[in-house]
């Protein structure tokens, strides 16, 4: 019976039951090894992150700068639109000018002021003369604070042959001469007053 039984307990026995000893220092390398799958593992893991990651970004980045480099295309695009429109219009307008078969180089379009009525003009000018001053002009001989010597003053020229009148000038009363339509017919008279009236002068009325 004996005999029986022990191939049964080795056959379903476990580990560590067996009957072997495990040293030590064996059990210490087994953990080490352990704890050092652990790590390369860990490890493994983090490199494999990272390069994910890593992929992700490079991705993004290409995405962004794709999308960049598509609207500076299209900004170029419409700008270079809008300068060959411009020179298309400046092209048509110096070919509608250069359409004109009179004018035969750039020469032809410089513009120059008629000067062929300007000469005519100053002619017209020149033989127009100059109005005459208007109104009526008086010879100032004296002046007197009464009117008694004032008019004294106008008797006298009475008998002289002179027209005389008396003007208000503030607090005096003027004595004057004559009444002209210009200066040049009042020099005959200023000249035969000069005698008695040396202060005399020709004034506005």
């Amino acid at each position: 019976m004996e005999k029986n039984k022990n191939p049964q307990l080795e056959l379903f026995a476990r580990p560590g039951e067996t009957g072997e000893l495990i040293s030590p220092q064996r059990r210490d390398i087994l953990y080490k090894l352990k704890t050092y799958e652990r790590l390369i593992v860990l490890i493994i893991s983090f490199l494999i992150t990272g390069t994910v990651f890593y992929c992700f970004g490079i991705e993004k980045g290409k995405r962004i700068a794709h999308r960049g480099v598509k609207f500076d295309l299209a900004a170029q695009g419409r700008v270079i639109q809008r300068i060959i429109k411009e020179d298309t219009q400046i092209k048509a307008g110096a070919n509608v000018i250069v359409a004109n078969p009179q004018l035969k180089n750039k020469e032809d379009l410089a513009i120059t002021p008629s000067t062929a009525g300007i000469g005519q003009d100053l002619k017209e000018v020149e033989s127009v003369p100059a109005p005459k001053d208007k109104g009526y002009y008086t010879i100032q001989v004296a002046s007197y604070k009464t009117q008694v010597s004032a008019q004294r003053e106008v008797e006298e020229l009475k008998k002289k042959g002179f027209s005389s009148l008396i003007l208000s000038k503030g607090k005096y009363l003027v004595v004057c001469v004559g009444k002209f339509e210009d200066k040049e017919s009042a020099k005959s008279s200023i000249v035969r007053l000069k005698n008695k009236y040396q202060d005399c002068l020709l004034r506005r009325l």
